[in-house]
């Protein structure tokens, strides 16, 4: 026994090689996962998307009777009382959200997380929302409790709701690290409530496995959500042209109440390693129908268009999205390494103990 502790033996190195081979291989990836699976603190970001060209609706014009402009051509649209459609124009919009998450740790497993979100036309914003939540470090849902607030500003309109010390349970900036091809509750702070989205297929972008994930919103009434908005009232000829009152079963001047709308759908491509959401695809409407029933025939039929408020498509610039998967490049290529390492540590460690075995039983034999 002492010849296999002996501190000049060969055999007691390779022992001691054996273990560390071992125990680095088996200890080094957890530890630097379990380092990097906390959401970081004071980490901040800006995300833009790409121009698009949206619906946006004169809503001043429209509801002080005044003639529509750019509809000069169109002898529907010249009068003070014009039909609805003759007030929406196409307009480019862009997207801007900038996040950052707080400086210091609360209760040893939260951090504050401020989030603004602004859809532009020019430099003018048409919708503003400001939110910020307690987020656990670990599974990036909110903490239990209170710990929510949001502002929504629609300035177009007036609208302002300020919503403060809420609960809610659903993810929103972040997925947690070891995201799973499975269902998450997903928040909208238009629609003021949490909404499944779907795991739909895995697919790499610029090299990185993702997993991309599919939420669809049916149409939320806004009425009632104190931000301003207005149902109309009148003849339905004021609404819908003659082939939509055919589809509606309208009579011209049939009395119609018209009650708004907010609908989602929502495409993310989240890095599941560390849960961060390196591309998005969102199409948002505001847009105004006679009821839930109607609003969602609409929307089945495409046909929002001619009574939206706003109408959008927000797609992820490249720079946003390059820069989203460069900031996960490094642990993923750190994770890969750390896997090689283990996988030739532990055929090392394996060999060093078949090399340690073979010559303790020349040994014993020698003796």
């Amino acid at each position: 026994m002492k010849r296999l502790v002996d501190a000049r033996s060969p055999l007691t190195w390779v022992l001691i090689g054996a273990v560390l081979c071992l125990l680095i291989s088996s200890i080094a990836p957890p530890l630097y996962n379990n380092q990097t699976r906390p959401l970081p603190l004071g980490e901040g970001f800006t995300i833009t998307s790409e121009p698009t060209v949206g619906k946006l609706m004169d809503v001043e014009r429209f509801e002080a009777e005044e003639a529509p402009t750019g509809f000069e051509d169109n002898p529907d649209c010249q009068a003070d009382d014009s039909p609805m459609y003759c007030y929406i124009e196409d307009e480019e919009m862009t997207y801007e959200r900038n996040v950052i998450t707080g400086e210091e740790e609360i209760d040893d497993a939260a951090t504050e997380t401020e989030a603004v979100l602004q859809v532009l036309t020019g430099a003018r914003a048409f919708i503003r929302v400001s939110e910020s939540s307690l987020l656990n470090r670990e599974s990036t849902y909110p903490m239990p409790g209170d710990v929510n607030s949001q502002t929504v500003e629609l300035p177009i309109i007036g609208g302002k709701k300020k919503h403060e010390n809420f609960e809610r349970d659903g993810l929103k900036f972040f997925f947690p690290s070891g995201t799973e091809q499975r269902s998450y509750p997903y928040y909208d702070a238009m629609a003021q409530a949490s909404v499944p989205i779907d795991y739909t297929d895995d697919t790499r972008m610029d090299g990185i496995p993702v997993f991309a994930y599919h939420q669809s919103i049916d149409p939320v009434p806004m009425q009632g959500k104190d931000l301003e908005m207005d149902t109309y009232s009148g003849p339905a000829w004021k609404f819908f042209d003659e082939e939509d009152r055919d589809t509606y079963g309208l009579q011209r001047d049939s009395a119609v109440v018209m009650e708004p709308f907010y609908t989602a759908s929502r495409d993310l491509w989240v890095e599941p390693t560390t849960g961060t959401i390196v591309d998005s695809v969102t199409n948002f409407k505001v847009f105004w129908a006679t009821d839930a029933q109607q609003a969602q025939e609409m929307l089945d039929n495409n046909d929002t268009d001619a009574r939206s408020m706003l109408s959008a498509e927000s797609r992820w610039s490249e720079k946003s999205k390059q820069e989203r998967l460069d900031s996960v490049r490094p642990v993923i290529n750190t994770i890969k390494a750390l896997s090689v390492v283990s996988v030739v540590g532990k055929i090392i460690g394996i060999a060093l103990l078949i090399a340690a075995a073979v010559m303790y039983v020349r040994r014993y034999r020698a003796s």
